[in-house]
């Protein structure tokens, strides 16, 4: 259900990469739908929100005051999020987050179970556990190590920094709510769901 969801989340993004200056109310109108349509199917929250988010923010960014807000956010997202990741596993036990942990449906939970296990340079293979990873954050850091994690957060910060100058704002819009989305799913290495990849890769190399 969660796959199913992520990829209408995917073809709403290239979507509004595709067209993000000619967005129109009805073609909001028809997202949102399609969205509500497919939610009656897969029952994925996350996925279903992520794409009333990734239409929030459009809205929002629609406004020259909001869009450089957000440019100036979005590099550290990131790293902020690995942050709260952390800090919500470590503070599991805690009322309040296991609480919280109920309206992320466990991943918090998950997060604090693979984080049992110390942190090493490169990563440990939980194949053989019962472990759910539903946080690319925490994923990459137990199961890539903090070497590659920090390869891929600061290639991040890198790139984000670099499409700040650009005019061009749609590489920031994606940058931005994969990183969000990334918060409530495992696919941080998988380019057919991470499609924010593509503009680390074409960024950073060209």
């Amino acid at each position: 259900p969660n796959l199913l969801h992520s990829s209408i989340l995917i073809i709403v993004l290239l979507y509004f990469f595709l067209r993000y200056y000619k967005i129109s109310i009805m073609d909001y109108c028809v997202i949102l739908s399609i969205n509500y349509f497919f939610f009656q199917f897969s029952a994925s929250r996350t996925g279903y929100y992520s794409v009333i988010i990734a239409v929030l923010i459009h809205i929002i960014s629609r406004s020259d005051l909001y869009s450089n807000i957000l440019r100036k956010i979005v590099p550290y997202v990131q790293f902020t999020l690995s942050f709260i990741t952390l800090l919500l596993s470590y503070l599991y036990n805690n009322t309040l987050i296991q609480r919280l942990d109920i309206l992320l449906t466990g991943r918090i939970y998950y997060s604090h179970e693979q984080l049992k296990y110390p942190l090493t340079l490169f990563g440990r293979d939980y194949s053989q556990t019962k472990i759910i990873f539903d946080n690319s954050y925490s994923m990459l850091f137990s199961e890539y190590g903090l070497i590659i994690s920090g390869i891929f957060l600061i290639s991040y910060f890198y790139v984000s920094k670099k499409v700040i100058h650009l005019k061009d704002f749609r590489y920031t819009y994606i940058l931005l709510i994969l990183s969000i989305v990334l918060f409530t799913e495992s696919y941080y290495t998988n380019i057919l769901y991470n499609i924010s990849l593509f503009i680390v890769v074409k960024i950073y190399f060209n």
